[in-house]
């Protein structure tokens, strides 16, 4: 690798956008870190959501389980044939079955 200092002037001047760039990307980043975490939506806060994505029993069919914490719904979704859209094809709420479970103790 040659010093900086070796370089001819036009290779100084060819080096002096790609610092740049990689100074305003640093900056960026840094930024980035440091910003307060902000969270999409419309109105009021409305759940907290996980959202998890595999295949379902058959193989060829890849399902989306969509959980909502605060009240403990389980959905699942699979993509309708046409690619229009999606579609649920299970319910549970998980907060009830937890409920249950302690209960029965």
């Amino acid at each position: 690798m040659t010093p900086l200092n070796t370089l001819n002037p036009t290779a100084r001047r060819k080096l002096i956008p790609l610092v740049v760039v990689n100074a305003v990307l640093l900056l960026v980043l840094i930024s980035s870190l440091t910003s307060p975490f902000v969270q999409a939506g419309f109105g009021e806060r409305r759940g907290d959501f996980l959202m998890v994505a595999g295949e379902g029993e058959r193989t060829a069919t890849n399902l989306v389980w969509i959980l909502e914490s605060r009240n403990g719904e389980l959905i699942s979704v699979d993509w309708l044939d046409a690619g229009q859209g999606m579609k649920a094809k299970a319910h549970r709420n998980i907060q009830a079955d937890i409920e249950s479970i302690i209960k029965s103790r």
